[in-house]
């Protein structure tokens, strides 16, 4: 199966938003751990009722103080890199092969084998296969005829995915 389709600066906005929420739910439940371990080994004595309160407070606030770091340093790199995707945007072509997708675009070609794919996800607008080295292939819904096709070029390819994870 072979699909074309134009990716924009958009769809890989796109793509690391989804990274970014993927991420930000297992970012929560580190710093919960973090809280509840402060929270646990923090100094005790037998505390009144408001000092209790304003231990709750001040690990409410380590949370968001670290969670604004957090965003302050994506930001950062966000605007060190300049969101710039020039070289990746613009014409593409996947195509299922046997034991490969292959990718094509006006850098060249590239192969990558089913093994070395975790997964695909997918959002409203787009598809993307994940690999095991943290990269991914976005394929937007957009280069799909129709829901049939998507579903197919789905289907297809998450059974290419699970028939080589077991080899």
């Amino acid at each position: 199966m072979k699909i074309e389709v134009d990716l924009n600066q958009g769809d890989y906005t796109k793509y690391h938003r989804f990274l970014f929420f993927k991420h930000r739910r297992t970012f929560f439940y580190y710093i919960f751990i973090l809280g509840a371990f402060i929270f646990l080994i923090w100094p005790r004595e037998e505390s009144s009722f408001s000092r209790k309160i304003l231990e709750v407070i001040i690990w409410i606030l380590i949370v968001l103080v670290v969670f604004g770091a957090y965003l302050l340093i994506s930001r950062i790199f966000r605007k060190i890199t300049k969101n710039e995707y020039h070289p990746v945007v613009g014409k593409h072509t996947f195509e299922l092969g046997v034991d490969t997708i292959i990718e094509e675009n006006a850098i060249g070609i590239t192969q990558a084998k089913y093994s070395s794919m975790k997964h695909v996800a997918q959002t409203k607008e787009h598809i993307f296969v994940m690999m095991t080295n943290g990269s991914a292939y976005i394929i937007p819904k957009r280069a799909f005829q129709n829901k049939v096709q998507e579903a197919e070029f789905i289907t297809l390819l998450k059974q290419k995915i699970e028939t080589n994870k077991s080899l």
